[in-house]
């Protein structure tokens, strides 16, 4: 595949897969934040991965004004260079040379997206590595947090004492 047409396909692949990324991103952000149930329930780090998942993925989406730019103009060599910079990491050679010459919103981009995999172990994302099949097939569970107490007042989950209407 020539070069150009590898770049077209990026954008194209990361406009689709970044903007609905982005959409589940929002509304888990959001369910995370301003619901009370599962904002109570909500470990800081929880919070914070998906806050740093979110700007990850606004940083990606801001990379293809950029790329559009640069495949318009028939110039291939910021993909090509970021295709070897992906291929040395997984290669477990990294050279950070081959993005020496790309556009500042890229290398944020990348910085972002490398950043996570330092974060991500010690948050629930870990459970990334633990093959989530069973999860499909597994029965509806409730997950409630032992560390705060948190009563129903007018179908409203407060932090509050123990009493008769309170789940744990």
């Amino acid at each position: 595949m020539p070069d150009i047409t590898h770049q077209y396909v990026a954008i194209t692949a990361g406009t689709i897969f970044g903007i609905t990324a982005f959409i589940g991103a929002i509304i888990l952000w959001f369910r995370r934040f301003f619901n009370p149930r599962i904002s109570l329930t909500s470990r800081w780090a929880d919070k914070f991965v998906l806050t740093w998942l979110l700007i990850t993925l606004t940083l990606g989406l801001l990379t293809i004004p950029v790329s559009l730019n640069h495949a318009g103009h028939g110039d291939p060599r910021v993909v090509t260079a970021l295709a070897e910079w992906v291929q040395s990491i997984m290669y477990l050679h990294p050279a950070p040379a081959y993005v020496e010459g790309v556009d500042f919103i890229f290398k944020l981009h990348l910085f972002f997206g490398m950043t996570v995999f330092l974060i991500f172990p010690f948050t629930r994302l870990v459970h990334i590595w633990s093959m989530p099949f069973g999860y499909l097939l597994r029965s509806y569970q409730i997950v409630r947090t032992k560390r705060l107490k948190y009563q129903t007042i007018n179908n409203r989950y407060d932090i509050g004492k123990a009493s008769e209407e309170t789940t744990y």
